[in-house]
């Protein structure tokens, strides 16, 4: 409270927000001047929350370049979140929703494409990523009607809305959207961070439309630049570190891949420590390269506490955590332990696939595995069909059967 005040003090017009309402200035200034030592995020995102409920408490709303200083705070403070785990995401996600419902809020374009944008990135973080590409798609929309299509800010939001659309796997439309963000930007200065962050989305862009090679040589630019110029062990170094990783194991190089990803890890865990998000994907993403190349038993030794770590810190619902128990399943499956497999990869089934109740878990593990036009999904379903029988499974082994006659006749 003290240093509210202080803080306060130096921005006289603000001061009559402090204590009980935390005046916007303090807050900021407060994390401004500890931004470079080991900063507590949940204190500083706390102190966001009962600011925003004080605006909706007292009906009134943040200017465009206040929301552009909140959107900072939170941005950086999201980075440092998983220590506590994402109730708090989500705080800030409903609090947010409903300081769009002030009165007269949403006739402010530029402001509400400031907000909507956050809820983008903080329903990106949540693995809700329908809301995470409406909301970016609206911010895109407001920003090319108000700053004009080739504007630096409209292009930055363009490439949010490629990203979603890229984990979303609708990778034509994704490469679309990034190129022509890409030619926009693209004679700018080579070392431009701003350049760099879309010549890595663009190289992913190019992997999901299958131009591997292309993709490869792009990242490992991005890389080695952004080595060089922020550090080896900077964030944005580490985030292009795990995009190449991921592409070279996608290309089959996976020697490549497992050489990355390992390293990728432990500089995880050294930087971020054991439970944090990145740390997570790290781990999931190298145990599919373990998978990749038939090593079960380090892919499972690595899978199995990973799993309970994803569901505690991430929840049972998060894309990631249904990523870890889906590989967790496969190394099951590998090993021949048939009931391992079933009894991890079922539940999951029940709970976030309704479509998928009324059939057997086999299929959707051969679709989830393989695409379900992939050439090898007949005869998985097929060996499938015959574990079920072998474990005395007639009913779910009756259902596989018939389905694989289906596929035939088609």
């Amino acid at each position: 409270r003290v240093l509210f005040r202080l803080n306060a003090d130096s921005h006289p017009p603000c001061a009559k927000l402090v204590g009980k309402n935390k005046c916007l200035a303090a807050i900021i200034n407060l994390y401004l001047k500890r931004s470079e030592e080991d900063v507590d995020a949940l204190y500083y995102k706390e102190r966001v929350i009962e600011f925003i409920n004080y605006r909706i408490e007292s009906m009134e709303v943040l200017s465009y370049d206040q929301l552009n200083k909140l959107w900072e705070l939170i941005r950086k403070t999201e980075k440092n979140t998983s220590k506590y785990g994402l109730k708090h995401t989500y705080e800030l996600i409903n609090i947010l929703e409903h300081y769009t419902e002030l009165d007269g809020f949403n006739e402010k374009k530029a402001e509400k494409s400031v907000i909507d944008n956050m809820l983008g990135v903080l329903f990106t973080l949540v693995g809700d990523y329908q809301q995470a590409e409406s909301k970016f798609r609206n911010v895109v929309h407001v920003r090319e009607e108000l700053l004009g299509v080739d504007h630096p800010d409209t292009l930055k939001a363009t490439n949010n809305l490629a990203q979603i659309n890229y984990i979303l796997k609708r990778y034509a439309y994704a490469f679309r959207l990034q190129t022509e963000a890409w030619e926009k930007w693209k004679n700018t200065d080579e070392n431009d961070p701003d350049r760099l962050t879309l010549m890595n989305n663009l190289a992913k862009a190019n992997a999901g439309t299958k131009k591997y090679s292309i993709a490869i040589e792009m990242l490992k630019e991005v890389y080695e630049k952004k080595a060089e110029i922020l550090g080896e062990n900077h964030q944005q170094t580490l985030d292009a570190m795990e995009d190449l990783a991921k592409i070279y194991c996608d290309f089959g190089c996976f020697e490549d891949a497992l050489k990355l990803g390992e390293s990728l890890l432990e500089k995880r865990k050294e930087i971020l420590g054991e439970n944090h998000p990145d740390t997570l994907r790290a781990m999931i993403d190298l145990a599919v390269t373990y998978l990749c190349l038939e090593r079960y038993e380090e892919a499972l030794k690595l899978e199995e506490p990973l799993v309970e770590k994803c569901k505690k810190i991430l929840g049972e619902d998060h894309p990631d955590t249904l990523s870890a128990i889906k590989n967790l399943s496969i190394t099951y499956y590998k090993l021949g332990q048939y009931e391992d497999f079933d009894r991890v990869f079922e539940p999951i089934l029940e709970k976030n696939h309704d479509y998928y109740k009324s059939i057997s878990v086999g299929t959707l593990f051969c679709k989830a595995i393989l695409d379900e036009d992939h050439s090898d999904t007949l005869s998985a379903m097929n060996n499938l069909a015959n574990t079920y029988s072998e474990l005395g499974r007639k009913e779910d082994e009756e259902k596989l059967r018939n389905i694989i006659l289906k596929y035939r006749k088609t």
